[in-house]
């Protein structure tokens, strides 16, 4: 039978049950695994009907419009962060000048650690042009 526990003899047989109440509890059984299946042929069937929902839309996503999601996610990014970015390209500046001996200097202010050197490869056409790196 469907019970949890073993059958325990009863101690008279007044206790046994009868076969209309053996059929009962059969009954009862079979209805709980009845309304176990419904409820899991429903979740069943809306876990089915969202999983075509998002087929549709990744599908959305394949057909070109992945440009225009990360488009928006872009430009909210920037508008969020665009005081940020403002400020740090402004805390840079050059300021041009002479020097004692009468030579030309240029005075860099960067928050970020640039050198200045030249690019020293003979066969390159850019060979001698100033380059930074940061």
């Amino acid at each position: 039978m469907f019970t949890q526990f073993t059958p325990a003899l009863p101690k008279f047989y007044t206790d046994v049950p009868t076969m209309e109440q053996g059929f009962k509890e059969l009954c009862k059984q079979f209805v709980k695994m009845v309304c176990y299946s419904d409820e899991l042929a429903k979740a069943i069937n809306e876990n089915t009907e969202q999983i075509d929902g998002l087929r549709v839309k990744f599908q959305e996503f394949m057909d070109g419009h992945f440009d225009e999601f990360y488009e928006k996610q872009i430009k909210q990014w920037i508008e969020d962060n665009f005081t940020d970015i403002m400020k740090a390209i402004l805390n840079h500046g050059v300021f041009f000048g002479l020097t004692d001996d009468g030579y030309f200097c240029a005075n860099v202010v960067w928050q970020l650690t640039v050198y200045f050197d030249t690019i020293a490869d003979y066969s390159s056409d850019d060979y001698g042009r100033l380059v930074l790196n940061y």
